[in-house]
């Protein structure tokens, strides 16, 4: 959800605060919905919804902690733009892929190994993991083709357990 460093130019193209909509469902999930006015694989746009899931890796409860620390900041005078950064400048995706290395590095991970399109393969390869379906998964990510399925990785846990699921599906074809 961030901005090349081209599109500052053309306001009309940035994710605004005023994209953003919170709701509740009638069974009381909380949720909010994200109007995107253009991206690489939808140049139209399109709509993404965020479910609150309320756990420590919640997208929407991070969201609305920002929006409501950015409030707190007087943030929305400065700058319409929906991500940024604690001095009010847009949250570009060179300074987020630039900020996400470093933090990596302090963390002791090989920066070089990352690239802002990391956290579509951490995505589509967790949702892999917890047995999203294809659909899901192609939904979750906004793909339109079948690409998603390179992004996932195979961890060495699901890998070694090929051997033991063969053998407990039973015996070969024919015997």
């Amino acid at each position: 959800m961030t901005v090349d460093s081209i599109s500052i130019k053309n306001p009309a193209k940035i994710l605004s605060v005023h994209d953003m909509q919170t709701s509740v469902t009638p069974n009381g999930i909380k949720y909010l919905t994200l109007r995107i006015k253009s991206s690489k694989t939808c140049p139209s746009g399109f709509t993404c919804t965020i479910g609150c899931s309320g756990t420590h890796v919640c997208a929407y409860c991070s969201v609305m902690y920002y929006m409501h620390t950015r409030q707190q900041r007087n943030m929305y005078i400065t700058n319409p733009a929906l991500f940024v950064t604690s001095s009010g400048h847009i949250l570009t995706h060179e300074l987020f892929v630039s900020r996400t290395r470093s933090l990596l590095t302090g963390l002791g991970y090989d920066p070089k190994e990352y690239s802002g399109h990391s956290y579509r393969v951490g995505c589509a390869s967790t949702a892999g993991a917890n047995q999203f379906k294809d659909w899901e998964i192609q939904l979750l990510g906004g793909w339109r083709s079948d690409t998603f399925k390179r992004y996932i990785r195979q961890t060495q846990i699901h890998a070694v357990s090929f051997a033991a699921r063969l053998a407990i599906k039973g015996r070969m074809p024919g015997s």
